[in-house]
C-alpha cells in the first residue's frame, strides 16, 4: 500500500490482524533514518483487529512504514511532496468547466493531475515561468493547455480505443488520450512563444531557392536536338539537321 500527502499533512494508516495481536510500527524517512522505533500501536476499538496510527512526513521523499505484527511484516509507503515550489498552472475549476460537477474523488484526482501536468510542462519547456511572466506567453492559454492535458485522461481514465452501449458505439483518439498525462506537439506549441527573425533576415530571402545566370542548361536554338560523333568519331551533323 502506498498513499501521496504534501510536507506536514498527517495520514493515517491502519493494519489489520487478529484481534488482540501484539503490533507495532517503525517509520523511516526518505534517508532512511528512523524516525520512529517499533513503537507499539493500540487496537481501535477494542477486539477489532484494526491498529490505527497517524502519522506525519516532515520532509519532502519517500517514506517508509514498517508494520510488525502477526506473521510477516507488512510496509506502507508514502511519499511526501514539498510544500514549496512553483504553484500548478491551472486550478480545479478550469478543469471542472468543460468536465462538468466532478466528484470528491474526482476533485482529487483532478488536483493531483493538474501538479504533475504542470511539472511536465516545465520540464519540456524551462522557460515558461518566465515567458508567462514577461508576457511573451499568454497565461490564460497556458492555464487551458494544462487543463486540457488533464481533461485527455479524466474523459479516458482507461484508455479505452472503443466503447459500445446497445446500438451505440464510440471511439475515442488515443494518440493523447490513453489514459496516461502526455504533452502533445500542439500543447508545446501553444505554450512557445514565437520566434521573430532578427532584422534585416527577411529582406534577404532566407528559406528560398534563387537560380543564377549562367545555372542553366544551354540549349541549342534548333530546340533540344543533340549533336553527337558518328562511330569513327569524327564529328556528325545534328540530328535531322546538316551540320555546319
Amino acid at each position: 500500500m502506498s498513499g501521496v500527502v504534501d510536507v506536514g499533512e498527517a495520514l493515517e494508516l491502519t493494519f489489520a490482524g487478529a484481534p488482540g495481536s501484539q503490533v507495532s510500527v517503525t517509520w523511516i524517512d526518505p534517508n532512511q533514518a528512523t524516525v520512529v522505533n517499533a513503537e507499539s500501536v493500540p487496537e481501535v476499538p477494542a477486539n477489532s483487529g484494526l491498529f490505527p496510527r497517524l502519522l506525519i512526513p516532515t520532509a519532502p521523499g519517500m517514506w517508509a512504514a514498517m508494520f510488525l505484527g502477526p506473521g510477516q511484516p507488512e510496509t506502507y509507503y508514502v511519499r511526501a511532496r514539498p510544500l514549496l515550489g512553483p504553484p500548478p498552472f491551472a486550478a480545479i475549476g478550469d478543469v471542472a468547466v468543460p468536465f462538468g460537477v466532478l466528484t470528491a474523488a474526482q476533485e482529487a484526482l483532478a488536483g493531483h493531475l493538474l501538479r504533475a501536468a504542470s511539472a511536465l510542462l516545465r520540464q519540456r519547456v524551462p522557460s515558461i515561468d518566465a515567458d508567462v511572466a514577461a508576457g511573451r506567453v499568454d497565461q490564460e492559454v497556458v492555464a487551458l493547455t494544462v487543463a486540457q492535458m488533464v481533461l485527455r485522461v479524466m474523459r479516458n481514465p482507461q484508455g479505452l480505443r472503443g466503447e459500445t452501449t446497445g446500438p451505440f458505439s464510440r471511439t475515442y483518439d488515443t494518440t493523447a488520450a490513453a489514459g496516461l498525462l502526455v504533452v502533445t506537439d500542439y500543447d508545446l506549441a501553444a505554450v512557445t512563444p514565437v520566434q521573430e527573425l532578427p532584422a534585416g533576415v527577411a529582406s534577404v530571402g532566407v528559406g528560398t531557392i534563387r537560380v543564377q545566370p549562367g545555372m542553366a542548361p544551354p540549349t541549342h536554338p534548333l530546340g533540344g536536338h543533340v549533336r553527337r560523333p558518328d562511330r569513327a568519331g569524327r564529328p556528325a551533323g545534328w540530328m535531322g539537321y546538316p551540320y555546319g
